[in-house]
């Protein structure tokens, strides 16, 4: 069988490339090493900061010595002059702590500080350097001399200072100073200790009319409400997005904040925060990765009582679910609330089942969490509003029992479930201390006891932070 002209010519060219390949490269001349000097030849793979580290010397000695515009830029077959190698031990390179802050990014930290971008992913073991989030701490190289980054510094803690003080002196809050340097106690700091004095004022990194960000607490955990508050350069109409849910802000006069719920089984890992402001015509968009930690929860095993097992109907289950997320997923304006909510038993109740804790039905898999705080309670004993607010919904429910929500505004809602009977009606304005209800043993229920649920913008967190902490 004869082979067409065409694909001969194809075949031939094939096999010259082929045997081109298989022959052995060429070595790479390098000049001529001076003395305490060689030359390495850069590999695929490598970064400036790996070199450095195999000849014991620095990223900065290199770049020096071979006039490096960009440390983030070298290339395969690149030649580069090694000075001084193996002429001292390596040095020994000390860091410090950095906490990653709103409108960050790898490459302008690393210009903070002098450094460059491959250098802190490498130290710090970052898979994809365009993902840091909020409150994570980097290991940034230090010469050992003090590091003064654009619009900052670092302080060293010296005998007799405390938080408070440092903060005075620059002119910082002991909260702001305290989330930049990921100390979880301010009345524990030690002499010695190196605290980045965080960047403020016309240094922010973030665009304007952006002027700061900041998250209280930086790093979230599953179930916890998230503070989030803004400051602009001047009065601006903000919104913005997380995890799928509109976020409202109340304020005024540059000074913003919206509230954030972190679903008790997110998955832990980095969620997006995305920023939208608007002022005089112009619009900004401004994304932070929030970081969401496990939390620590227990797994309960219920039987449910054959008399009350049909109340396990999934559409049934569906259909109410979704009812009441629709009541507790509206959102109205402005907060009701001020201070701490207090807890709507009298006393110090007992904590049948706390929040998170992971539920399994009948032997079935736990794939379900409690959404609220289930407190042991004497049937009749009256439920009291924990803090001022409007009742929007009180009528039997199949699976909630007797139920009563309250909205207390910008997204923020309680519910009352299993309840024996309800005192309040839809549309009453209630206050801290109000009766709402007695406690029952009605629905899904195993005895008498009060379920409470705090959400906000639909998402079930724990009812006990907004009872421990002063919430806005």
């Amino acid at each position: 069988m004869s082979v067409p002209r065409r694909s001969w010519v194809i075949w031939v060219a094939l096999w010259a490339v082929i045997c081109h390949l298989t022959l052995p490269m060429p070595a790479w001349a390098a000049p001529p090493a001076q003395q305490g000097e060689v030359v390495h030849v850069v590999q695929a793979g490598e970064t400036l900061f790996m070199i450095a580290q195999q000849y014991g010397v620095t990223v900065n000695a290199i770049v020096a010595a071979n006039e490096i515009a960009d440390p983030d830029w070298i290339h395969v077959g690149q030649r580069l002059r090694i000075p001084s190698a193996g002429a001292q031990p390596p040095p020994t390179v000390s860091t410090i702590q950095y906490a990653v802050q709103p409108g960050d990014t790898l490459a302008l930290i690393a210009r903070r500080y002098g450094t460059s971008v491959q250098e802190l992913a490498e130290r710090n073991r970052l898979a994809n350097p365009h993902l840091i989030y909020v409150g994570q701490v980097l290991e940034i190289p230090s010469t050992g001399t003090e590091v003064r980054p654009a619009g900052g510094t670092v302080y060293v803690v010296q005998a007799g200072d405390t938080l408070a003080r440092i903060a005075g002196r620059y002119r910082l809050s002991v909260w702001a100073l305290a989330q930049a340097n990921q100390i979880d106690n301010p009345s524990l700091i030690r002499v010695g200790q190196q605290l980045l004095i965080p960047i403020s004022g016309g240094d922010s990194n973030l665009p304007p009319p952006f002027v700061s960000l900041r998250l209280v607490p930086s790093i979230a955990v599953q179930g916890r409400t998230v503070q989030v508050e803004v400051e602009t350069d001047g009065e601006a109409e903000l919104a913005g997005t997380f995890g799928g849910q509109s976020l409202v802000f109340v304020g005024q006069d540059s000074a913003y904040r919206t509230l954030l719920g972190i679903p008790g089984m997110a998955s832990p890992g980095s969620y997006a925060l995305d920023l939208v402001a608007k002022q005089d015509g112009r619009t900004v968009s401004v994304r932070s990765l929030i970081q969401v930690a496990a939390g620590s929860f227990r797994v309960l095993y219920l039987t449910i009582p054959s008399d009350r097992q049909g109340l396990l109907d999934p559409e049934l289950v569906a259909a109410e679910a979704q009812r009441v997320r629709t009541v507790m997923g509206q959102v109205s304006l402005p907060g009701m609330w001020d201070g701490p909510f207090s807890i709507p038993l009298a006393g110090d109740p007992p904590i049948n089942d706390p929040y998170g804790t992971r539920r399994s039905y009948n032997g079935g898999p736990a794939n379900s969490y409690h959404g609220g705080v289930d407190y042991d309670a004497e049937e009749g004993d009256p439920v009291y509003c924990p803090a001022a607010g409007r009742v929007v919904l009180a009528e039997p429910l199949q699976v909630r029992g007797n139920a009563v929500i309250v909205d207390h505004g910008r997204g923020v809602l309680t519910g009352y479930w299993h309840l024996a009977q309800t005192a309040v009606t839809v549309g009453q304005q209630v206050a801290r201390g109000d009766v709402l209800a007695y406690v029952g043993n009605t629905g899904l229920s195993t005895g008498p006891h009060l379920h409470w649920e705090v959400r906000v913008t639909g998402v079930q967190v724990d009812p006990l932070q907004w009872v421990g902490e002063n919430i806005q």
